[in-house]
């Protein structure tokens, strides 16, 4: 593991601004807090760990945790969970004894810590268990006077320079609590892992009553004590602890561990007053077709009613980070001169075999580009000016500096790049042009080129990025300049899906269950229906009583080599009577794709083609007048 670099301080020497004027008071009113890990003293003795408290409820309810692995230290997490029935214990400062020992049996003690935790840091405990061999297996636990925590399992990384062939990945993202269970925890536990790659998204503050399992305590959070319950509350899951008392975590975060679409300093609602200022100007009137209800509804002076105070959200976005440290196994906490910043981008090393970054793309990002002023943060756009910008940056200018020096310098094998969301691009293409998702990578498309032609410019191999957000899988080959079949492909990707967020499988569902008839465009896989199709229709049809695709109407199509999709319409027709959806029968519509229907960018050419499909449209039309009749 490559050691984090010395931080630097943000603010220059010189003059102030209103805003470093703030920064400097948060800090100094969080100073009693910022201590990062504390410093764990050696001890020696079993009988000193059981000093301490007679507890009435078990302080260890949220388990413990491990991560950050380097060849010599890992960092080994727990937090008291002080209740009522041990009040006299909230206000006090407690000591906490971690015990290390090289066999599952705990019948080999490595080593013993203490640590004084207080209600500052919500009686958290970090300690940093240095002195161990690299590549080595250890378990530990916590002793708190009466109580002792569950017995965790960590490792260490191997040697920088060991040879090691395999390095065992559970890559996971986006766990909204009350969307789904986390099961796929309860998996990742049982595994044969080195380490748990966690790429953003740990918490919600959101909530969305229409997709609700279970339901987060309290209302969306905003302060350090919201925070800290919305932690915990996550922490309650039995699945989630186990994952974390099975394997060393590493991590890095995305938006909603503070909140949804925020971008560097500011958050989605931010209007910049000068936006408004210029939507006020009756000598524009073009901007009123877009702008409309901002102008007269409830402005105040210069500012719109949707103003954000940026200084209001930097409070919001300490408490944020503060919780999160305190709840997560990392070994630093927020900057000690400006607490609302934190590091959380690091680099590590597998032996020989691979290096890991971990990147921050939310921290210091440019702000999206042309927000929409009706609701703020990302969104889909074709025409924008901002996207051509080359000064845009996801990373910020120091971040992206240091990864590309490190990525170019890497000897390793493997690169492995973890980053929070797709670097892919994801948009499609419209009439007006191709669209584009502002809050992820194709919002920063200069960014992103710049740093796979890095890579392609150092002639790198065996490059890797991982991501999540997005709550599907994708793997895709990436190239300099996204979309253009010419430019040469540098790196992979490989994209997981949530924990439990709700994806685009809700969203297709919502479609067809709102649809009065549909229209299946059958592509054809090893002379059958493709796996993801059949996928959706089995999902649809596990509704109460098939009532998303019962009796509907539906139109199938095709465009494929040899007959056409022929084969594959016929096995299709199958599955939808069997789930009493009602195909049209004629117009068949099979299109060879290779025989000179389609033009080099995909769009339809064949004026026959196109007037069988305009009949078939027709026949689709007459059927679900027919069903309605």
């Amino acid at each position: 593991m490559i050691e984090f670099e010395k931080r630097m301080v943000a603010l220059q020497s010189g003059t102030l601004t209103r805003r470093d004027w703030h920064r400097l008071a948060l800090a100094a009113a969080m100073a009693p807090w910022l201590g990062a890990c504390a410093q764990a003293q050696a001890v020696s003795s079993s009988a000193e760990a059981a000093q301490g408290p007679r507890w009435q409820a078990d302080p260890f309810s949220l388990g413990v945790a491990s991560g950050q692995p380097q060849p010599d230290s890992v960092v080994l997490w727990t937090r008291l969970r002080i209740t009522e029935a041990d009040a006299a214990q909230m206000g006090q400062s407690v000591g906490v004894v971690c015990e290390l020992f090289a066999d599952a049996a705990l019948r080999q003690p490595v080593r013993q810590w203490r640590v004084q935790t207080d209600a500052a840091r919500a009686h958290s405990v970090h300690v940093i268990a240095t002195g161990l061999q690299p590549g080595r297996h250890y378990w530990y636990r916590f002793v708190c006077g009466s109580a002792t925590s569950p017995v965790g399992h960590t490792r260490t990384s191997p040697g920088v320079n060991d040879a090691v062939d395999r390095l065992r990945i559970a890559l996971a993202s986006c766990q909204h609590f009350e969307q789904g269970y986390f099961v796929a925890h309860r998996e990742i536990a049982q595994r044969d892992l080195d380490l748990v790659l966690f790429v953003g998204d740990y918490i919600y503050e959101s909530t969305n009553p229409q997709y609700m399992l279970r339901k987060h305590e309290g209302a969306e959070p905003k302060r350090l004590d919201e925070y800290r319950e919305r932690h915990a509350q996550y922490k309650g899951d039995a699945d989630l602890r186990a994952c974390h008392a099975a394997h060393p975590w590493v991590m890095t975060w995305d938006d909603h561990e503070v909140v949804n679409d925020y971008a560097n300093d500011l958050d989605r609602n931010y209007t910049d007053p000068q936006v408004f200022l210029r939507a006020g100007i009756a000598a524009h009137p073009g901007v009123f077709s877009w702008y409309p209800h901002y102008v007269v509804n409830d402005y105040a002076n210069d500012l719109d009613r949707h103003f954000s105070d940026p200084q209001v959200f930097l409070r919001r976005r300490a408490a944020a980070y503060q919780a999160y440290f305190e709840h997560m196994p990392v070994r630093l906490g927020p900057d000690t001169n400006n607490a609302s910043q934190m590091r959380i981008h690091d680099r590590m090393a597998w032996g020989r075999l691979a290096d890991l970054w971990t990147l921050d793309c939310r921290q210091y990002r440019d702000h999206q580009a042309c927000p929409d002023p009706m609701r703020g943060g990302g969104r889909v756009v074709v025409g924008c000016d901002a996207l051509a910008d080359t000064s845009r940056t996801m990373l910020g200018a120091a971040q992206e500096q240091w990864f590309t020096d490190g990525l170019t310098r890497s000897t390793k094998r493997w690169k492995l790049v973890a980053q929070s969301t797709q670097m892919s691009s994801s948009g499609i293409n419209t009439p007006l042009g191709r669209s584009a998702f502002t809050d992820g990578w194709d919002g920063y498309p200069q960014a992103r080129a710049r740093l796979l032609g890095s890579v392609a410019q150092a002639g790198l191999k065996d490059v890797v990025v991982l991501g999540g957000d997005v709550h599907m899988n994708v793997a895709a080959q990436l190239r300099v300049q996204a979309n253009d079949e010419k430019s040469p492909i540098v790196a992979s990707e490989l994209v997981t899906t949530s924990i439990t967020s709700r994806g685009l499988g809700e969203k297709l569902l919502a479609q067809i269950g709102a649809a009065d008839a549909l229209v299946l465009a059958c592509p054809e896989y090893n002379y059958s229906i493709a796996p993801a199709m059949k996928n959706a229709l089995d999902r649809a049809s596990r509704a109460p009583d098939n009532a998303l695709l019962a009796g509907k109407a539906v139109a199938i199509m095709g465009a494929g080599g040899g007959m056409g999709t022929s084969r594959a319409q016929y096995h299709l027709r199958q599955v939808c009577v069997f789930l009493d959806l009602q195909p049209v029968n004629r117009p068949e519509v099979f299109a060879n794709a290779f025989a000179g229907g389609f033009d080099a960018d995909g769009n339809l050419i064949d004026d026959k083609l196109r007037q069988l499909i305009a009949d078939q449209m027709q026949a689709l039309l007459a059927r679900l007048a027919a069903i309605r009749r």
